[in-house]
């Protein structure tokens, strides 16, 4: 069955062009911005330059979309705050390498189920990993919900934001990390792998797994053997699966 993200929420809303457009210039952490489509005054093209140079993803969507914000004038812009503040992979390694900690990162392609999302970040900070990265466009909403379902592991686990996970596992692979897909489609279980800190696993979208272009850029692919007769794990068990086994199996 499919996941799906619940974002039409008024929770930690800003709606308004002026709004969002001063939000931004002040540097507030915002999740994710929409825009009516083909919508784009003078007001709405400064605002997709600001969140472009500021990592913002912003979303056109239909007109229809804005029906939950009811006795407000939205001018069809809204924006939701982040319930965190974003951080970018290469600093968070740099400094714990500079600290001497190899660490260990969570990938998440397009895991767009908010509760999926909380899980994960959970599961990632209770077995000690030290940061998750999530590509900014696909991703589920860092809301409210993602941290209630987090038990508030949002606020101690850097997140990191990037325009793509292309380029953060070849820069992962040049900063010395073993990068590892879960998946599926692998031959090789992940009770096999001998892996050593640092790391990096990536975890796929409920619906479509791993994208092929991620999965080739990495060096291992592994997958949980199934023994009963469901086919397949949730993402979000499965990261958890896969992380334990990677933790437990790696020198620290």
């Amino acid at each position: 069955m499919k996941e799906t993200n619940k974002s039409d929420s008024s929770d930690n809303l800003i709606f308004g062009s002026k709004p969002i457009l001063e939000a931004l210039k002040a540097g507030i952490s915002l999740d994710k911005i929409i825009v009516k489509k083909h919508y784009n005054p003078p007001i709405v093209q400064k605002i997709k330059a600001e969140a472009k140079a500021t990592g913002v993803f912003v979303q056109e969507v239909p007109p229809e979309k804005f029906s939950f914000i009811r006795d407000k004038n939205h001018q069809f812009v809204a924006a939701w705050l982040a319930e965190v503040e974003f951080y970018r992979a290469e600093e968070v390694v740099n400094r714990l390498l500079s600290n001497g900690t190899l660490p260990v990162l969570v990938l998440l392609d397009r895991v767009s189920d908010v509760r999926n999302f909380g899980s994960i970040v959970r599961t990632a900070e209770c077995l000690g990993a030290h940061a998750v990265v999530i590509p900014k466009k696909g991703s589920a909403s860092v809301n409210s919900d993602a941290m209630k379902t987090s038990a508030g592991a949002l606020a101690r686990l850097p997140i990191c934001r990037e325009d793509n996970l292309r380029n953060t596992l070849r820069y992962l692979k040049d900063s010395g990390f073993e990068t590892i897909a879960c998946t599926e489609k692998a031959q090789k279980s992940i009770y096999e792998l001998k892996v050593q800190r640092p790391f990096a696993l990536l975890m796929g979208n409920e619906e479509n797994g791993i994208a092929t272009d991620l999965r080739k850029l990495c060096q291992n692919e592994v997958k949980i053997p199934m023994k009963g007769s469901t086919s397949s794990l949730n993402v979000a068990v499965a990261a958890g699966i896969a992380l334990s086994v990677l933790m437990a199996g790696s020198e620290g």
